[in-house]
């Protein structure tokens, strides 16, 4: 994120676009052969979370982001120990890592999504979170698997199928955001000059 603000302040928009529009065209699928299939339940809520943790971030949504953590966070648990247990079967001692590969790939795939369409990304996500927040928690799996099911918007035609990967997962990048995002401090004015 902070190599696109860098790259977007020098070079401009169309310019960080195109860049990106490159690095897409050679990456790797977000799904990895022998990942358990994106129709899964687990899979499809922790895509939910990890698109709003980005919308949150991106749009300005912590708030909103901090109360789906809270409502739904023993099934959000769930479905994150059914996720690790279905990479475990699929990847055995490299489980882990091949999951937390896969989670960073949906977030840097969310964030590539923001620049294709910053707007359309925002209204998509405020409306998912206008939708889901007067869910019920019991209710949280039906709802994930009717949001798996829709059909995406135009700018994420590829999302479900073969999206962008383009950074390399490392251990500082697979960071998995468990809870609510904290606010950020308050911030002083800098001393007047006299």
């Amino acid at each position: 994120m902070q190599f696109t603000r860098q790259l977007t302040r020098h070079v401009g928009r169309a310019a960080a676009t195109t860049v990106f529009a490159i690095a897409i065209s050679a990456s790797v699928p977000t799904w990895a052969a022998g990942d358990p299939p994106l129709s899964h339940p687990a899979v499809a809520a922790k895509k939910l979370q990890t698109d709003l943790m980005v919308a949150a971030l991106y749009c300005n949504e912590k708030q909103r982001y901090n109360e789906f953590v809270r409502r739904f966070e023993p099934q959000i648990a769930s479905e994150g120990n059914t996720l690790k247990q279905l990479f475990r079967q699929a990847h055995g001692n490299n489980g882990t890592t091949a999951l937390n590969a896969a989670v960073t790939r949906m977030a840097n795939e969310a964030s590539v999504r923001t620049m294709a369409d910053p707007t359309g990304f925002c209204v998509e996500h405020g409306r998912i979170f206008d939708d889901v927040l007067v869910v019920k928690p019991q209710e949280f799996s039906s709802y994930v698997s009717a949001v798996k099911d829709r059909p995406a918007p135009a700018n994420q035609g590829i999302a479900a199928v073969a999206a962008p990967a383009p950074v390399v997962a490392t251990p500082a990048s697979t960071a998995v955001v468990r809870g609510p995002i904290p606010a950020e401090p308050a911030r002083k004015a800098p001393p007047k000059k006299q």
